[in-house]
């Protein structure tokens, strides 16, 4: 069975946990989510938690223009190296929260993130990779 684990922020603290019990129980772990987590003992349930993103990087290193088709459309040249930017930690949201439209005028393209955090070492982040849990909530655009 698939280990669903969640941050969330519950009585002014953020913690994390199992998500169990139909979806609606979360059993509350401490320490080190990708390693050595131990059970608190304390279980919450899920209508009464924040729900918050599964990591919170420092930063997001991204890959521009990834998508060879919309590449391919727009007439764009394949760079000789892969293009690379950057994301500040204002750039992403939790489930749940909604997505505020740019008071700027111009194109605005709703797009889907897949992200893989790497917490430990290149040698620990194949042990990471196979444990990791995606989760995606879509959020409504305002």
């Amino acid at each position: 069975m698939l280990e669903r684990w969640i941050r969330f922020a519950h009585a002014g603290q953020v913690s994390f946990g199992k998500l169990g019990g139909n979806d609606q129980i979360i059993t509350v772990y401490q320490g080190d989510m990708f390693s050595g987590a131990k059970p608190t003992g304390q279980s919450l349930k899920l209508v009464d938690v924040k729900l918050l993103a599964p990591t919170q990087p420092t930063k997001i290193i991204a890959l521009w223009n990834n998508f060879k088709a919309l590449g391919d459309k727009l007439q764009l040249a394949t760079p000789p190296e892969p293009l690379y930017f950057l994301k500040s930690p204002n750039s992403w949201a939790n489930p749940g929260d909604v997505i505020r439209q740019p008071a700027q005028a111009g194109k605005v393209v709703f797009e889907g993130e897949l992200a893989l955090s790497l917490a430990r070492l290149p040698r620990a982040s194949l042990r990471l990779m196979r444990q990791a849990t995606c989760l995606a909530t879509p959020a409504p655009m305002t």
